[in-house]
C-alpha cells in the first residue's frame, strides 16, 4: 500500500506548489482534479475513519498516536487505514486514475 500513499504525499506536495505558483498549469490543473477527486472519497468515508486517514496520511500522524486517540488497538487502526486505502484505490481506478 506504500503506492498509495506517496500518491496521497504528491498530490499534497502539488497542490502545495500549486498554491506558491511554482508548477506548470497542466499540472496545476491535474492537482485540481486529483484533489476533487481525493475530497469526494474522503467525504464518502465514516467520519472517524475519515479523520483518522487525513491524520495519518495529511498530518503524518502515527499509527500508535491514531490509537491512542481513537480508543482503539494499533491493529485496528493499522485496518481500517489499509481499507481505506483499498477504497481510495478503487475509487481512483473507476475515474481512471492507476496508481
Amino acid at each position: 500500500m506504500r503506492k498509495i500513499s506517496s500518491f496521497i504525499m504528491a498530490c499534497a506536495m502539488c497542490l502545495s506548489m500549486t498554491v506558491v505558483g511554482t508548477v506548470a498549469p497542466q499540472v496545476a490543473v491535474q492537482a485540481e482534479e486529483t484533489a476533487g477527486l481525493l475530497n469526494r472519497y474522503l467525504a464518502e468515508l465514516e467520519p472517524g475513519t475519515r479523520r483518522m486517514f487525513v491524520r495519518r496520511y495529511f498530518a503524518m500522524d502515527s499509527v500508535e498516536s491514531l490509537a491512542r486517540d481513537f480508543g482503539l488497538s494499533r491493529n485496528a487502526v493499522s485496518a481500517r487505514l489499509s481499507r481505506a486505502r483499498r477504497g481510495l484505490r478503487n475509487y481512483l481506478e473507476k475515474e481512471g486514475i492507476y496508481v
